[in-house]
């Protein structure tokens, strides 16, 4: 055992990076520097400019950089961007997604009540996992607005409202003190996709003109796991492959 990152140069090859947000850039920089490859957990850094940094530690020494947005290893994550390639929808239209109950994420350092610690509140905690499925599935938006209860400290409540080049707007809604009904959906011209928050296996379809009627879609996926350990193994696999292959993981730094 050690407190001191120095002693594993030369000792390791990865490193999965668990500690409180705010210390992500300078220990996940002082591995990197040294050629040891970083899964760091989400979100990558409190600030655009720490992110930056931990990047380009990255590039400069030839090491592996992920971040641990486990959402993008769900089948029914990876089957929403093929839908959307394929155009199953037609021309999207809007998204909605919500995200919310009272309480929760509790720690024993209290660090995630700090925004100099944390980043920010119920936005870095949860609404970072969508965020990063929506840059996934849209890409970057043109346009984005945002209002939070934060009054200087971190938030408990906040929307956003987001615009897209092509047309598609979207909006999201999270609570750190209210009940939501924890779901997303995609509307577009031949109906809604949704997708509950829990929902890993497969998506449900509301077609336009058939509002009375529910499909639920499934990619051919023969192994149903027997909890949500197995996406962390997933990412895991992944990061570890990137390394061996020398190709990008699943959710790069960048």
């Amino acid at each position: 055992a050690t407190t001191s990152t120095a002693d594993l140069k030369g000792r390791v090859d990865a490193v999965l990076l668990l500690l409180p947000n705010y210390l992500h850039q300078p220990v996940g920089c002082e591995f990197l520097q040294n050629g040891i490859h970083v899964l760091c957990e989400k979100p990558l850094a409190g600030e655009t400019r720490e992110a930056q940094m931990m990047c380009e530690a990255a590039e400069a020494a030839g090491a592996i950089l992920a971040v641990g947005y486990v959402s993008r290893f769900y089948p029914s994550v990876q089957l929403m961007k093929r839908l959307l390639e394929e155009r199953f929808l037609g021309h999207l239209d809007h998204f909605e997604y919500e995200y919310g109950g009272p309480g929760g994420g509790e720690t024993i350092s209290s660090y995630n009540l700090y925004r100099d610690q944390a980043g920010g509140g119920v936005l870095t905690a949860n609404g970072s996992h969508f965020l990063d499925r929506m840059l996934f599935w849209f890409g970057r938006p043109s346009s984005v607005e945002y209002s939070d209860d934060s009054h200087g400290g971190i938030e408990a409540n906040c929307s956003a409202g987001f615009t897209f080049e092509d047309g598609l707007t979207g909006t999201i809604s999270l609570s750190k003190t209210q009940a939501l009904r924890n779901r997303f959906r995609l509307y577009g011209e031949r109906g809604c996709i949704e997708m509950e928050e829990k929902q890993k296996l497969s998506l449900t379809f509301l077609p336009r003109h058939q509002p009375d009627l529910k499909h639920e879609i499934s990619a051919n996926y023969s192994y149903k796991p027997a909890s949500d350990w197995h996406y962390f193994q997933l990412q895991i696999e992944d990061f570890v492959h990137a390394i061996k292959s020398g190709t990008k993981p699943r959710d790069s730094g960048r």
